[in-house]
């Protein structure tokens, strides 16, 4: 990017000589210094994108990183990217933190887990063949929303108890908590999603030739 700036620069600076000779009009002057502000505008944004994701990045590992710890260059990556096996399940998520926090609240609602995993869970395979998405998954996103119904039948037994049930508060806990839960589980297929769509484009990154079908 600040290669890309200096060469914008240089154009404005060139344009503008020209302009001051009559060479070049004052729109020529004006589209270069466009060019300049919007290369500009995306160092700024580019920068704020990275202080964000190393902030994320000191989260999750539960310490800063140290930049020697991280990679150079998108060739770096590569010793680093597993192969995600095929026909992997979607029972995986059930292991992530955020679906067993979602899943507790739900036990301490009184909730029935096996009839709330029926009602929201979809199971289906995550990877195809080659490792990336798999149809099953592609097909819970459709324009950027998740298709399945995450709305349990009527008579799906998910809350039992007939004292607290009763109550206005406790039912509106509730509510709350199987949303909290319909989230932790979109969250988690979308995270998958988005990673193996990354996945799928890094063999074009490296030049390798892959197909990130099955």
């Amino acid at each position: 990017m600040s290669q890309t700036l200096a060469s914008g620069n240089r154009s404005l600076a060139l344009t503008t000589s020209l302009n001051r000779s009559g060479l070049a009009s004052q729109v020529d002057v004006q589209n270069a210094e466009t060019v300049v502000a919007q290369v500009q505008s995306d160092i700024e944004n580019y920068t704020t994108v990275i202080a964000q994701d190393r902030n994320a990045l000191d989260l999750l590992v539960g310490a800063p990183v140290t930049d020697a710890s991280l990679p150079s260059s998108l060739a770096d990556l590569r010793a680093g990217i597993g192969i995600v096996p095929a026909g992997l399940s979607s029972a995986v998520l059930l292991q992530r933190p955020d679906v067993v926090q979602a899943e507790h609240q739900l036990i301490a609602a009184n909730a029935n887990i096996g009839a709330a995993r029926a009602a929201f869970f979809p199971t289906i395979t995550l990877t195809s063949a080659l490792g990336f998405a798999s149809t099953a998954l592609s097909s819970l996103f459709t324009g950027g929303a998740l298709s399945w119904s995450v709305a349990p039948a009527a008579s799906v037994p998910i809350f039992g108890g007939a004292t607290k049930g009763n109550l206005q508060y406790a039912r509106a806990q509730r509510v709350y908590y199987v949303a909290e839960y319909e989230k932790a589980i979109q969250s988690a297929f979308r995270d998958v999603a988005d990673a193996l769509a990354r996945r799928g484009t890094i063999p074009y990154i490296f030049g390798h030739d892959s197909t990130p079908t099955e």
